[in-house]
């Protein structure tokens, strides 16, 4: 209720915290620590697992789960994820073609050329996204492969010599 005057909201606020609702919902919200408590109690984790080991709640589940996968729209997205692999190859040789010129077989070569290794750092553990292409910002001229933690490091630098001499200047009187 928008209201502007003063005493007129006032007294509408009195008299909705006098609704048997509201009070209601005040209760639950001064039991919610309790309730919370309970929930994260080895008791109740005990309980849940118990039940959870039960023979008809296993069935009741197998055949939830049977009914669930016989619905047309999950066997379609099933059919889809067997050919997830190929499309995903699909969409990295697109993308790579479409941002720097090359193609997946192009960033393979590059990657055997560097033996299999970062450029930078010689890891072969390109964790996190695999191996990246490593391009020029200003002429948009692929470099090599790295990776992710170097190719973070060259954005960070901004890809300036005299930051990255800054650095070595930096580290030196700690690395002996």
């Amino acid at each position: 209720m928008p209201c502007k005057d003063s005493k007129k909201r006032k007294a509408y606020q009195k008299e909705y915290c006098q609704r048997p609702e509201v009070k209601i919902h005040e209760r639950e919200r001064q039991r919610r620590p309790q309730i919370k408590a309970y929930y994260q109690s080895p008791e109740y984790r005990a309980r849940k697992k118990e039940y959870r080991q039960r023979p008809e709640v296993k069935a009741k589940k197998k055949l939830r789960m049977a009914l669930y996968s016989q619905r047309p729209e999950i066997k379609a997205h099933e059919r889809e994820r067997q050919h997830w692999p190929k499309r995903i190859i699909h969409l990295e040789e697109r993308r790579l073609k479409r941002t720097y010129g090359l193609t997946l077989s192009e960033k393979n070569a590059m990657l055997e050329k560097q033996d299999g290794k970062c450029a930078i750092c010689k890891t072969d553990k390109f964790n996190g996204r695999g191996p990246v292409v490593d391009h020029d910002h200003m002429t948009g001229k692929v470099r090599g492969i790295l990776c992710i933690n170097c190719n973070t490091a060259l954005g960070y630098m901004k890809e300036n010599v005299i930051i990255f001499r800054n650095a070595i200047n930096y580290l030196a009187p700690f690395r002996g």
